[in-house]
């Protein structure tokens, strides 16, 4: 998924700038425009190994897929999950700065409407006691959920070839670091204030507003067609290439429109996406939604990101 001209999994590993030099990326071998995306700038700048994951068996079975180019401790992290830059490096630190066998990112949940993706008991010391993969309401250990961030030593590895499947017909990585708490290893939980993720549609916009907001934009890529005189732009905005605008349109706040998109005169744009090869009709008010190139969605789910986790 684009998020202002870059793909998410690109601006996940752009967080880590000055944090991590070599990379592994989990792929399934169906997926052609991941592998090449991954041969491109700036990815191939850095030492990046794909590991195939021939099935979606899920998280630890992705990350048993990529031991075969891990030669040490990992950091592991979903695709769609970028944290704050400082809060990477403290993480990472604080794990190699001590003896830690597994540390996770953990946040408060408390006052969502919504089942968290996981729920955690964590004692006074930090220690991770208990977790539960995507529980049921009256599952819930706390308002505490664990994040899909992650800091391994060697020794996690071996409880991956031991795990059993879930309910779900998956190999999970929550259910990996309960085992190894059972065995009586130390699994320690850091605390985030906040994270962007996307499970949704919601969440994508979101993610999106959050963004252009941050950056304060006002982009306008090459070769787009509009008139400076009748077409009012309205920061924050961010307008790809090849994007026509009709006269007596506004663009904006919040505005973000992908390469290829048209919105034609006398419409507005605002809090919303338009994506590639979509079309705004004439004098029509996109207010907080989602303009694909067949329709207008709200609650589109995307199929690679299993489960919500709510930020707070």
């Amino acid at each position: 998924m684009p998020l202002l001209g870059k793909p998410l999994i690109t601006r996940v590993r752009e967080t880590f700038a000055g944090i991590a030099t070599s990379f592994v990326v989990v792929a399934n071998r169906q997926d052609p425009v991941l592998i090449s995306l991954l041969s491109k700038h700036p990815w191939s700048r850095s030492a990046v190994a794909v590991a195939i994951q021939e099935e979606p068996l899920g998280s630890a079975d992705a990350l048993r897929s990529a031991l075969p180019y891990i030669d040490g401790p990992c950091l592991v992290t979903a695709c769609d999950n970028i944290m704050e830059p400082d809060y990477l490096r403290d993480f990472l630190d604080e794990f190699a700065d001590s003896d830690k066998e597994a540390q996770v990112a953990v946040m408060e949940v408390e006052g969502s409407q919504d089942l968290p993706g996981s729920t955690i008991r964590q004692e006074p010391s930090g220690a991770v006691s208990k977790v539960i993969e995507k529980p049921a309401a009256d599952e819930l250990l706390s308002g505490t959920t664990m994040l899909p961030l992650y800091a391994f030593d060697t020794v996690f590895y071996e409880i991956l070839d031991e795990l059993e499947r879930s309910d779900r017909g998956e190999y999970e990585l929550p259910q990996a670091i309960q085992d190894f708490i059972d065995r009586g290893r130390a699994v320690i939980g850091k605390h985030a204030r906040d994270r962007i993720t996307i499970n949704t549609s919601e969440e994508y916009l979101g993610a999106v507003i959050q963004m252009l907001e941050d950056k304060r934009a006002e982009q306008v890529d090459e070769n787009v067609l509009l008139d400076r005189q009748s077409v009012r732009l309205i920061p924050p905005y961010y307008i790809e290439r090849e994007v026509r605008i009709g006269p007596e349109t506004t663009i904006g706040p919040n505005a973000y429109l992908m390469t290829g998109a048209r919105v034609r005169s006398g419409s507005s744009v605002r809090d919303s996406i338009v994506f590639r090869g979509a079309e705004v009709g004439e004098c029509a008010c996109v207010d907080g939604r989602l303009v694909l190139p067949t329709s207008a969605n709200g609650s589109q789910k995307f199929r690679d990101n299993p489960g919500p986790i709510h930020h707070q």
